[in-house]
């Protein structure tokens, strides 16, 4: 706050001085020697700040501040020869030299003025700035012609070269005025530097302290060391001080937020049109002046300005009007434009029937992450352009998400939509060539038809929706017909998804084992743990129902944690009542098995139980060699923990012989699906091909889904020597399996 205190007690010793001078000071030679010698002191004091600016090494834009110290230098030097020859002289008179001086400091200012707005262009076209401008340089004009110059010109006694002087500062004055208020409007841009806020006021004083004077001495009521005096000095303080605030760097607060009115880009010009129409009023004699002529100009300059807001707001309009109903990307209709067509759509007697085609572009975020947004943009819009396209451009086409399209037909015909769709289908399986990359965009559609799916927008296309989520869920390039047996089907996994979150805390999950036999010699050697799911009203679910859910939402990892841990705890349990130690096998999620914390999970929950890890083994499914390189780091850190590891389901999934061979695992299961071929009647050659290839590769090898004995015979005959199913026992809970176990030591030892 020091700066402030300069300037506040430089300012207070000015005024004092001045107050003084006036008031109690009758000689007006001791009255001008004390005014006088504030005023030059004032000058050399602003001259060292703005100089000592201009010395610095950091300093921007030298040349300004330069311009700027001559100016103070030659206003200062001026008076100081106006002030000279008025004491030798005994007479106050402004000589021919004084005058030149000044007119130089005066073409300093406007040199610095000018060469600071041109390095600091702004475009103020979009503004009204250049308007406001000319009304109050006008305003201006006007007033200084009305009260300064016209009077001068009018006394008899003025000679041609105090007129030719008197002109040249209005002119300059004017000239200053605008290139003031421009850089005022300039530091609306520039928050580098408030500091030139002090320059802009002091010049503007400096214009006052000018106007004055030529009013005063044209009512011959001027006074030396007066008013005016005071005035200049206080300007000349304020643009000196510019470089002191400069040069200690001081920042300057951001400026509050005003009314509009007060802002300003409306401030001068409306005040000037007050002033000037005051005026006016005040010397209107029914005659045109100059005050009249510019308030003539000034109303014309109004309603132009009023016209180029007008055409720009219309303008404007016309591009909001056009950003709300049209994608800024593809340039087709957005959400909101969909919607108010189907309203048309739905007033229009003539529309009975039309159908609303979702269109979802699948795996389109694998578009973005692997070759980037841009291409991703470019694949959107030329999505956009074969949909539009299609039927001859005749079609409305709609974007109304990230990747998902809308297009209207008018047609009665469910046959004909359906053409039309795999039309659409086959147009964008056509490879897309962006940037040297060759790719094709496999779709999903859904379809609602009104009026049977919809009465209105939001529920076409909320039907439409859930017939293209189904034709996701089918994993095909394909199309789905929205009908109610699909809204029934959302709404069930909707209220599954919900209380599965509850299941675990609710105890509504338990754990079902299965026991493994070896088919030679009928004795249990394992059991595989499955998860079930009884809820209180709605009965038994299937895993294959909610098991998807699960992993859609995420609770797979806290699911599949929980029955291992609860499949642990039993088989130890078992073990500590007596019962010889069996194999446990846990179904493992694709999910689960790439959390970068499972192993860690599998060993923690091994201490926590107390369970050998060589007692359990995962079962993971075939997907997991999409991404081969972590699955065998995964696999290899389990087998040095000592857990085995078995692909479920061989045969059905993604696994190749030579991935199969890469793979650390110790076991094989083949699917039900080809135990499915097999009777006493029909051999199959595929499972005879697993077994064997299990075999050589050193795999124990497991048949799962064994329902008769003629099965169980063939399996042992091609040398597979694990089976299970219920052939042997069905899935069963703790208890059960307990007392199957009781009766089958109690029979011959754990066989069948």
């Amino acid at each position: 706050m020091v700066f402030k205190n300069i300037l506040v007690l430089l300012t207070i010793v000015v005024s004092a001085i001045y107050l003084i001078s006036n008031t109690f000071i009758s000689t007006a030679s001791t009255r001008i020697l004390l005014s006088n010698g504030v005023q030059f002191s004032i000058g050399i004091i602003s001259f060292y700040w703005l100089w000592q600016v201009y010395q610095q090494k950091t300093t921007r834009l030298k040349t300004f501040w330069l311009l700027l110290s001559l100016g103070v230098f030659f206003s200062t030097f001026g008076t100081a020869i106006w002030f000279y020859l008025t004491l030798i002289n005994q007479e106050i008179n402004t000589p021919l030299l004084s005058n030149f001086i000044w007119v130089l400091s005066y073409v300093c200012y406007l040199s610095a003025l000018i060469y600071k707005i041109r390095a600091n262009v702004v475009d103020f076209s979009n503004k009204s700035y250049f308007f406001n401008t000319v009304i109050y340089m006008i305003a201006s004009i006007s007033i200084s012609y009305h009260y300064l110059l016209s009077p001068l010109i009018a006394l008899k006694f003025s000679t041609t070269l105090s007129i030719t002087y008197t002109v040249i500062f209005l002119v300059i004055d004017l000239a200053l005025l605008f290139l003031v208020i421009t850089l005022y409007y300039l530091l609306h841009f520039e928050k580098e530097n408030r500091s030139l806020f002090f320059l802009v006021t002091g010049l503007l004083l400096q214009l006052v302290g000018d106007s004055l004077f030529s009013y005063f001495s044209t009512q011959q009521t001027y006074t030396a060391g007066g008013f005016v005096d005071y005035i200049w000095t206080t300007a000349l303080l304020l643009i000196g001080f510019t470089g002191y605030r400069y040069s200690k760097g001081i920042s300057s607060h951001e400026p509050k937020k005003k009314l509009p009115l007060l802002q300003r880009e409306f401030l001068f010009p409306y005040l000037s049109i007050i002033v000037l129409t005051i005026l006016m009023i005040e010397s209107y004699d029914w005659r045109i002046n100059s005050l009249s002529f510019g308030w003539f100009l000034i109303f014309v300059m109004i309603i132009t300005r009023q016209s180029f807001v007008m055409v720009k707001n219309k303008k404007l309009f016309t591009e909001l009007q056009h950003l709300a109903y049209y994608d800024p990307l593809t340039q087709i209709g957005n959400r909101l434009n969909f919607i108010n067509t189907v309203d048309r759509y739905l007033t229009t007697e003539s529309m009975t029937h039309f159908a609303l085609i979702l269109v979802n572009l699948n795996r389109f975020k694998m578009i973005n992450d692997a070759l980037g947004h841009r291409i991703g943009d470019d694949v959107l819009k030329e999505v956009a352009s074969r949909l539009s396209l299609t039927h001859n451009g005749s079609l409305p086409v709609f974007r109304i998400g990230g990747d998902e399209f809308v297009i209207l037909v008018e047609n009665d015909c469910a046959v004909a939509y359906q053409d039309f769709t795999s039309t659409i289908i086959q147009e964008l399986h056509v490879p897309f060539i962006m940037s040297d990359h060759e790719f094709s965009v496999k779709t999903n559609i859904g379809i609602s038809i009104y009026p049977q799916h919809g009465e209105n927008a939001e529920d076409l296309l909320k039907n439409a929706s859930t017939a293209l989520h189904h034709s996701k869920t089918s994993g095909k390039n394909d199309f789905i017909i929205y009908s109610e047996r699909l809204e029934s089907d959302v709404l069930r996994k909707m209220e599954l998804e919900v209380q599965l979150q509850k299941a675990i805390e609710l105890n509504q999950l338990s754990v079902h084992y299965q026991p493994k036999v070896h088919l030679q010699t009928k004795t249990i050697v394992g059991m595989e743990a499955l998860v079930r799911w009884e809820h209180p009203h709605l009965g038994m679910i299937s895993p294959v129902e909610f098991i998807p859910i699960a992993e859609e939402t995420g609770l797979i990892n806290e699911i599949g944690e929980w029955v291992l841990r609860t499949a642990c705890t039993q088989s130890k349990q078992w073990q500590a009542s007596g019962y010889p130690p069996l194999l446990l096998s846990v179904n493992v999620s694709a999910l689960q098995f790439q959390n970068r914390h499972f192993c860690e999970v599998v060993s923690s929950i091994l201490l926590e139980t107390d369970l050998q890890p060589n007692h359990l083994e995962l079962e993971i499914t075939e997907s997991i060699v999409q991404n081969i390189t972590e699955s065998v780091s995964i696999l290899k850190k389990l087998k040095k923990i000592g857990v085995k590891c078995s692909i479920d389901d061989f045969g059905t999934g993604y696994s190749s012989l030579s991935v199969l061979e890469q793979l650390p695992i110790d076991t094989i299961k083949i699917d039900k699906s080809f135990i499915d071929r097999l009777s006493r009647s029909s051999r199959s050659p595929m499972v005879k091909t697993i077994v064997e290839l299990g075999l050589n590769l050193q795999l124990n090898v497991v048949a799962e889904g064994i329902e008769s004995s003629s099965q169980s015979t063939i399996l042992k005959e091609y040398g597979c020597s694990i089976g299970q199913g219920y052939l042997f026992s069905k899935p069963i809970n703790a208890q059960h399996f307990t007392e199957l176990l009781d009766a089958l030591y109690q029979k011959n030892e754990f066989v069948f």
